[in-house]
Parts: structure tokens; sequence; C-alpha cells
């Protein structure tokens, strides 16, 4: 089982942290009023052109949103273990998910 990789964006106004589950193909996109959203079947490379846009959020609505199917709507897990801009967490997305 891979770490899920979450990015904080240095400057987004909307956009708080994404959060990728590279084993399911998830993108959790986590905005400020501390909603999730679960994107289904994002590949990694879609996820990677993610972190490095000037904007995430223009990337998110031009991209993701129309593209991608949205899984979930939830509150946001909190973060656990932070190093720099970079946090892992050892939980399973799906398993996440099966509590609803």
């Amino acid at each position: 089982m891979a770490d899920i990789i979450t990015i904080k964006p240095e400057r987004s106004n909307h956009i708080q942290r994404v959060a990728y589950d590279p084993d399911v193909r998830h993108l959790h996109v986590i905005f400020t009023n501390q909603s999730d959203y679960t994107y289904g079947n994002v590949p990694p490379e879609v996820f990677a052109t993610m972190t490095r846009q000037q904007s995430m959020g223009e990337y998110f609505h031009r991209v993701i949103k129309r593209h991608y199917p949205l899984l979930a709507k939830q509150k946001a897990l909190p973060e656990e273990k932070t190093d720099g801009n970079r946090t892992s967490r050892q939980t399973n997305a799906t398993e996440e998910q099966a509590g609803e």
C-alpha cells in the first residue's frame, strides 16, 4: 500500500490541500471550507500536472471537475504527519469512504 501524497498549494483562495492515493487513483480536493471532494480514476500524471500549476483551482475547474467522476463529498480528514509541504497518511481512502 502506497502512501497518500498530500500537497498544500502555496497560494490558493479556495483549495487548502490536495491528496492523491495512487493505489486506487483517487484525488481528494480539500477546500478552505473543509469539504473534501473525491474524484476517481485520476491518472498519476494528471495529479502531478495539477501540483505544478500556478493556479490549482483553475486547473481543478478546467480538468478535474469536467473529466473525472465525483465519487464522494465529505468533511475533510485531519492531517497526520507533515514533512515540509507533503503529508503522508497510512490509511486507505477506500476504507475511509466505506464508513459513509
